[in-house]
């Protein structure tokens, strides 16, 4: 897991070739970069990332509680990020999202929203193009605060739909149904009844072809999963085993377990013996989740699942508000699965964490955000010279990989 200067000879006769410079084991490596400062010191609390200004390059879009910015990318291997305000935002922004919404080829913008008493719990931002960019806002009127805000194309229509989670039992998580009309417009249809959400995801869990919502809570009992039965029309709220734990703030779904269906990631920032958990499931048209699995016990404020390491199996990136540490989490591929604590940088109270391929390298990289921090950060991933055949493993196989191509030397 860590870099050192070997020297490796293999001879055949009076043949050597010498390596120096070897990363050993898996290659795991990351460096803390700034993507840029917000202009009033205010700290940001989410941050996604896409080609907004459509160049080919990877742009970040972030939050603070009142303004939403772009930073747009110089492009490269060591981009530069120009910041430019997208949005005076007055209905707090709380996470953003970018997505194509209006099909009309590129990017917009999408955020939920937290301000009490706001008639926004979503906003839509329409990309009109331009030098610089230039987005027009578009509420979408439903009372309540919203934490979390993601796209999913709940009805199969073809359509991305945008699915938000309310705080505080403000009123229920909402499915807003893109309705494809010109101008755009969204139906908004209550997702359960209110409760304190933190978070909200979509998979097919059920395996039946359309895309079930999982949603989490402070409380035992606001966490929950709904089967969608009817291309979105029938939501029917099922059992979770993640309703038994107090205080998730976020949750991922994936096949973490390699074995075909999809299973259930939960964190918790409160300090307890068991912080960030797997459940996986038994693949069933009405599945069962086995019990919590530990994979760690670093308090998480928010997390993010990727491919870190190019393994083929799923790893979980953790923002450890309480340990002050960005952690990655790395899956063995086994089942069921060992996961490896990794820390990949210290960040004083990390508030946010997703995956993104910034410089379009191929590695997966990591958008950070904190509480009392006025800067974004990309946690790049870096390449290791010394992995020569591209296994992401320095071992005998990069000799091979070289004596293949080149011969011994004379």
């Amino acid at each position: 897991m860590h870099c050192h200067l070997i020297a490796a000879v293999v001879s055949a006769g009076s043949a050597s070739l010498v390596v120096s410079s070897v990363c050993t084991g898996q290659l795991v490596h990351f460096e803390l970069i700034p993507v840029g400062i917000s202009s009033d010191a205010a700290p940001f609390t989410g941050a996604a990332a896409g080609d907004l200004d459509g160049d080919g390059d990877i742009d970040v879009v972030a939050n603070t509680g009142n303004r939403i910015w772009m930073f747009i990318s110089s492009g490269g291997a060591m981009p530069t990020f120009q910041r430019v305000e997208l949005a005076v935002e007055p209905e707090q922004p709380s996470s953003v999202v970018i997505a194509d919404l209006d099909r009309d080829g590129d990017l917009d913008v999408a955020a939920s929203c937290v301000k009490i008493g706001s008639q926004s719990m979503a906003v839509w931002y329409e990309n009109l193009g331009g030098a610089p960019l230039i987005f027009s806002r578009h509420p979408i009127n439903v009372a309540g605060q919203s934490v979390h805000v993601i796209v999913a194309d709940l009805n199969r229509d073809g359509r991305p739909d945008l699915v938000s989670a309310a705080a505080q039992g403000s009123a229920s998580a909402m499915w807003h149904e893109n309705t494809g009309s010109t101008p755009l417009s969204f139906v908004s249809h209550a997702i359960g009844p209110p409760r304190n959400h933190h978070s909200v995801a979509t998979a097919d869990l059920d395996r039946d072809g359309d895309p079930d919502i999982v949603l989490c809570g402070a409380s035992p009992g606001d966490s929950s999963w709904f089967r969608n039965s009817n291309d979105g029309q029938t939501l029917t709220e099922e059992i979770t085993p993640i309703g038994n734990l107090t205080a998730v703030h976020h949750v991922l779904v994936a096949d973490f377990d390699l074995d075909g269906d999809l299973d259930v990631v939960a964190g918790s920032p409160i300090i307890g013996p068991s912080q960030v958990v797997l459940f996986r499931s038994d693949g069933a048209s009405n599945p069962i989740f086995a019990p919590a699995e530990t994979i760690g016990i670093d308090s998480s404020e928010t997390l993010a699942q990727a491919d870190i390491d190019c393994d083929g199996a799923v790893d979980v990136i953790s923002a450890a508000i309480q340990d002050n540490k960005i952690i990655v989490y790395r899956n063995d591929q086994n089942g069921p699965p060992i996961f490896t604590r990794v820390v990949a940088a210290s960040v004083t109270k990390p508030n946010f964490v997703s995956a993104s391929d910034l410089n379009l390298d191929g590695l997966p990289d990591i958008l950070v955000t904190a509480n009392n921090d006025d800067t974004v950060y990309w946690l790049r991933q870096i390449h290791c010279s010394a992995d020569l055949n591209g296994d992401r493993v320095v071992n005998g196989g990069d000799i091979s990989f070289v004596l293949n191509a080149w011969g011994l030397c004379p």
